[in-house]
């Protein structure tokens, strides 16, 4: 007596067989990028590294005596401009993104309450971040001019001292501070712009409803909803404050339209960033500059895992 077939829904089903042009699609498209990364920052940063080991010479190049850490030690024991750098850096960075994020964060509050905001006003904002460093540094270079500047003209017209602000050695550095600051704060603004943008509504109806202020929805609710555009753009702000060179360079070197050194008037403009040039590229000391450079990396990847790792958000919220 034959068998009984079994019914269709006792069949075996074939095994799922993965498209194999679905399978390699995203290491296709993300092949050109990591070759890349791999060319122009994963080589540059190791080789850099393996450089401020040794006693590199111009004439030597790869075959430079091994010297350790050495280039380091100098650096802390016997270079007399590292720590005036690695202070006016940190001062820099840190004054920096302490006024660009609250700023930015309250004019784009303040965005947020005009009912018809055009993208004219976030262009005028933004405005800054997209012009060449160089040509800002130039332009106020000659605002700050002692003699026929423009904000000493001001301040003339209303009886106040002219002070010098890049001849200076106490003002030259918070002078360009000051433009840094102008420059950086269009990108705070348009990021928290959006940040607050798409924020629900939902929520601040609610705590209108229950007779919440203005106020008291910026400090309860907003702020809090804010902490992650908060922590992202002080973490890129301070990445960017502690790299600034061509700011400084350019400011510094035309002393206000009177002429001067890269961060002069003596050391107090030197940064670490300006320290690399001026090491690497003036005076040719090849294995101190990347020793310089390396601790630059350091402090940067130091200061975004503090931010990111202390100050993210402990909580999510959704938006249907």
């Amino acid at each position: 007596m034959s068998q009984a077939s079994p019914s269709a829904s006792h069949r075996p089903r074939p095994a799922h067989r993965r498209n194999p042009t679905w399978t390699w699609f995203p290491y296709v498209v993300l092949a050109p990028m990591m070759l890349w990364f791999a060319i122009f920052i994963l080589y540059p940063v190791v080789y850099s590294l393996w450089t401020s080991l040794h006693l590199w010479t111009p004439a030597l190049g790869a075959a430079s005596p091994f010297v350790g850490f050495k280039n380091y030690i100098d650096l802390f024991t016997i270079d007399p401009f590292f720590m005036t750098a690695l202070k006016n850096t940190l001062r820099y960075g840190l004054v920096v993104t302490a006024v660009v994020v609250p700023l930015g964060y309250f004019l784009a509050f303040g965005l947020r309450q005009i009912k018809q905001v055009s993208n004219a006003y976030t262009f005028v904002y933004f405005l800054p971040y997209l012009m060449p460093a160089t040509i800002i540094g130039i332009l106020f270079g000659f605002f700050f001019q002692p003699v026929f500047g423009t904000v000493n003209y001001l301040l003339g017209a209303v009886g106040l001292p002219k002070p010098g602000w890049l001849q200076d050695p106490r003002l030259a550095i918070w002078t360009v501070a000051t433009v840094e600051m102008w420059l950086r704060i269009g990108f705070a603004t348009l990021i928290t712009y959006s940040g607050l943008a798409a924020l629900p509504p939902a929520l601040f109806e609610a705590a209108r409803i229950d007779g919440a202020g203005t106020w008291r929805i910026f400090r309860s609710i907003t702020t809090p909803l804010m902490s992650r555009v908060l922590v992202f753009v002080s973490a890129v702000t301070m990445i960017t404050a502690l790299q600034t060179f061509d700011l400084i360079y350019v400011m510094t070197r035309t002393g206000g339209g009177t002429g001067g050194s890269p961060g002069g008037p003596g050391t107090s403009t030197y940064t670490l960033a300006l320290l690399v040039y001026l090491e690497g590229l003036q005076r040719f000391k090849v294995g101190p500059a990347t020793a310089v450079s390396s601790m630059l990396l350091a402090m940067v990847l130091i200061f975004t895992i503090v931010q990111l790792r202390f100050f993210k958000a402990k909580w999510d919220y959704y938006q249907d």
